[in-house]
């Protein structure tokens, strides 16, 4: 293979490596949003506060490696950002929950 062939084989390797690293990023921190919903019904506000934080900070990093991916899209780039926004969209539910549960 000659040396243009390889580093675009590279390339598309690490952004291979960067999709599977965000998708995994979305799926903890949607762990972490099970967790927190869990330590709420037990009462364990203080836990439960540190996990939805944890899954905001996932969140955040991932929302910016997903706005530094080309306009032009592959399907599974959009499938991350697809994960990503229902990740927004459990945080501000996971906040509401925890709110309603500490009153």
């Amino acid at each position: 293979m000659n040396q243009p062939a390889e580093n675009l084989s590279a390339r598309r390797e690490d952004k291979r490596a960067c999709l599977v690293r965000l998708q995994t990023d979305i799926e903890i921190a949607l762990g972490f949003l099970r967790l927190a919903d869990a330590e709420c019904r037990s009462g364990d506000y203080s836990h439960a506060s540190q996990l939805i934080d944890k899954a905001t900070l996932a969140y955040t990093a991932a929302r910016q490696h997903l706005d530094a991916i080309p306009a032009n899209p592959t399907e599974e780039a959009s499938r991350l950002r697809q994960g990503a926004r229902e990740l927004f969209e459990a945080i501000h539910l996971s906040e509401f929950r925890f709110s309603a549960s500490r009153t």
